[in-house]
């Protein structure tokens, strides 16, 4: 609906701490904290992928200062799913995990087609089972 389904959060530790002062970053500002909870919670009600955690780390590392862990959820409509993996998963492969047919699949990608929630379903139970198996194979 936008035409994007990625945002990055560019957040001033400004935000998280109280009253912007420097001298107080180790006092945290829940009012700030919640800005970003809402940034995370939009993204999550309008489908788009929010990053701000990295940066935040990587700024709270340099500076000595402990954050609370977040947690995120990462969700994608069906085509930008099959176009931001695309690289990495084939639709042929895809076709072999989730038993649905390349070329319906390519519809999906390009958007000429809307997967049904049933075939959204299966798509996530093939790639969630793929991963699984993933996590557990063993190298040598």
């Amino acid at each position: 609906e936008f035409g994007f389904n990625f945002v990055r959060l560019t957040v001033d530790y400004r935000y998280w701490i109280k009253d912007g002062d420097r001298a107080k970053w180790l006092e945290f500002d829940e009012a700030g904290l919640n800005k970003i909870d809402r940034a995370l919670e939009l993204g999550a009600k309008y489908g788009l992928h929010v990053q701000c955690r990295d940066k935040i780390y990587e700024l709270s590392a340099q500076s000595g200062m402990a954050l609370p862990e977040f947690e995120f959820e990462f969700v994608y409509d069906t085509a930008s799913f099959l176009r931001y993996y695309g690289d990495t998963l084939t639709l042929t492969g895809l076709q072999k995990i989730t038993g649905i047919n390349s070329k319906q699949l390519s519809h999906y990608v390009t958007g000429h087609r809307k997967p049904s929630p049933k075939t959204v379903e299966r798509i996530h139970l093939g790639v969630t089972q793929f991963a699984q198996k993933l996590q557990h194979a063993v190298l040598v």
